[in-house]
């Protein structure tokens, strides 16, 4: 089943990309803190957008505005059909084109229905 994490970021705001320009940057990520037996493929970040500050010399690579990262859940074929709670964490920097804020944590919830192999569903 594929998943996507929307975040929106106010218009002034924007976070480094997962894959920042400089090793000192906070990356963008999203962290499992709970899949209550679920298994997640690897998280799939967009490209980012390069961009520059009067703050730096090198353009830095930057989310803006909104954006999706995605993932696909399964579930292996021993979970009895259920309702599972999966619990991620987002965790980035916000930043405006004057000064960064400290990083943040935000926590991420929902749940997902466990059904039979051949199972149709809406």
């Amino acid at each position: 089943m594929g998943v996507g994490v929307k975040v929106s970021l106010a218009r002034e705001f924007n976070v480094n990309s997962h894959i920042p320009s400089a090793e000192y940057l906070i990356p963008t990520s999203l962290e499992i803190v709970s899949l209550d037996g679920l298994r997640l493929a690897e998280w799939e970040y967009p490209a980012g957008e390069t961009k520059r500050f009067p703050f730096s010399e090198e353009p830095l690579k930057i989310y803006e505005g909104t954006f999706l990262i995605r993932g696909a859940l399964t579930a292996p074929a021993d979970v009895p059909p259920s309702l599972k709670e999966v619990r991620l964490e987002l965790r980035y920097q916000a930043c405006t084109a004057e000064r960064c804020f400290p990083p943040k944590k935000q926590e991420v919830m929902f749940s997902v229905r466990v059904v039979p192999a051949g199972s149709v569903t809406r």
